[in-house]
């Protein structure tokens, strides 16, 4: 499938933190694990265009050939890049290896856990149980400081018991090992935060309903679980029911089956998809 990671906020930013952040999560969607293939537009006029994309790809060892480049002013408008996408991703696809399949064990994925809202104790309690069993197994788990998990006591005496509220990697930055970890998060806006986890390299992202229904994203599969509370008035919005610890087997079996596209999220289903750079604290749209 195809996927536009479309970002509506202006042409740039001002701050250097913020271009650090955007930075860091553009080269980290480019190398994403679900990215067989990256095409990447300017407009021509951003302070972040292609020949700053090209610099901070060549800095880190990548491979810009990788990737298809177009600009809409010195290429000749949208509809002529548009046609050179279709054309470039139609050559990839023509002459590229195909994709196999191969069983892997839940603990090689990248999961990203987040929660919007209040977070009762039973979600707090299977998040954390989910978190214990999949770092356990050598897997990697991450979650933004700003979510309410890190305050939720259920979830801690599961996993790390207190928090100090330090972040382990950067915001929309790569988890360099196995682990619990958690996150740089500027805002609690979720669209951000979930553009953040998802440059992070996660798999799928778990998110706790606290109140009603969210957005999911373009590229990354959200399963959304929530309380009887808030089942009861967007349970068919929604992806899993949370009861009793119990439902750690269910709920390891609806992550698998998502991971391997058996299951696709209702987020995903109906198109509720956002995307949405961070500024940070200080950086504003130019």
């Amino acid at each position: 499938r195809y996927t536009a990671l479309v970002h509506t906020e202006g042409c740039g930013v001002a701050g250097e933190e913020t271009e650090r952040i955007y930075t860091r999560s553009m080269l980290n969607y480019l190398t994403h694990p679900s990215v067989k293939y990256g095409f990447i537009l300017e407009h021509g006029c951003e302070k972040t265009h292609n020949d700053f994309i090209r610099h901070h790809l060549q800095e880190n060892g990548i491979d810009q050939n990788r990737f298809g480049w177009a600009s809409i002013q010195l290429d000749g408008g949208i509809d002529n890049v548009v046609l050179m996408a279709e054309d470039w991703f139609r050559q990839r696809t023509l002459n590229g290896e195909a994709t196999s399949r191969t069983d892997q064990l839940l603990s090689t994925l990248r999961i990203g856990i987040a929660s919007e809202g209040p977070v009762s104790d039973v979600a707090g309690q299977v998040a954390g149980e989910l978190t214990n069993r999949l770092v356990s197994g050598g897997g990697t788990i991450v979650i933004p400081v700003t979510s309410g998990l890190w305050a939720n006591s259920a979830f801690l005496s599961k996993t790390t018991g207190t928090f100090d509220g330090h972040p382990t990697i950067p915001h929309g930055g790569r988890p360099e090992a196995p682990g619990l970890h958690a996150m740089e998060n500027p805002t609690a806006h979720w669209v951000e935060t979930l553009t953040g986890l998802a440059a992070a390299g996660t798999d799928l992202i778990v998110a706790a309903s606290g109140e009603h229904p969210l957005q999911g994203h373009p590229l990354v599969p959200v399963l959304q679980i929530c309380d009887v509370k808030t089942a009861s008035a967007f349970g068919s919005d929604l992806d899993y029911l949370l009861t009793n610890s119990d439902d750690i087997r269910s709920l390891t079996q609806i992550i698998a089956d998502t991971a391997s596209g058996a299951y696709k999220p209702n987020a995903s289903l109906i198109g509720n998809a956002d995307f949405q750079f961070t500024r940070g604290l200080l950086g504003v749209s130019m």
